[in-house]
């Protein structure tokens, strides 16, 4: 029970980490196009630091919530019997529960929201959910046929096939 709760948990802040990083990765890149587009670089020179923790941080969120549905609605199946495109699905929704979230309180407090915003960052963020959640499942799919030599792991063969 303990060794299980151990492994979840590991694999949570793995799959939270790295989400992160690829999401810090992703809204520098993006955060730097839309500053040279519209505004200017060396606003973004200053800006950049605070954009890029913020991606991460968010990154580390909707990968945590990625992984949590993963442990529990996926648990029963193996890596290859996981659909990618359905999986990016699942990270799109990941991706969008720290819009969601800031969304309502907003609406709960009173405040108005410009919905062009609210929409774009939604769009942005479970973009990048899809994006990530399709590349980890994608790679770890791709590194267990490499270590496996193409097979299955715990797959059993019928003896008479």
């Amino acid at each position: 029970m303990l060794k299980g709760l151990l492994r979840f948990i590991r694999g949570s802040l793995g799959t939270a980490v790295t989400w992160a990083m690829a999401w810090a990765a992703g809204g520098f890149v993006l955060f730097g196009v839309i500053f040279a587009v519209n505004v200017d670089l060396s606003t973004f020179w200053t800006a950049a630091p605070f954009l890029t923790i913020g991606s991460g941080c968010s990154g580390f969120v909707a990968g945590g919530v990625f992984s949590g549905v993963l442990a529990t609605v996926f648990r029963r199946r193996q890596l290859p019997e996981l659909s990618v495109t359905r999986l990016a699905i699942w990270g799109a929704a990941a991706g969008l529960v720290l819009p969601a979230w800031f969304f309502a309180g907003g609406v709960y407090a009173g405040m108005h929201l410009d919905l062009g915003f609210v929409a774009t960052v939604a769009a942005v963020m479970g973009g990048f959910g899809a994006l990530t959640a399709g590349g980890t499942i994608g790679a770890a799919q791709a590194n267990e046929r490499a270590l496996t030599g193409g097979g299955d792991i715990g797959r059993l063969e019928r003896a008479d096939a």
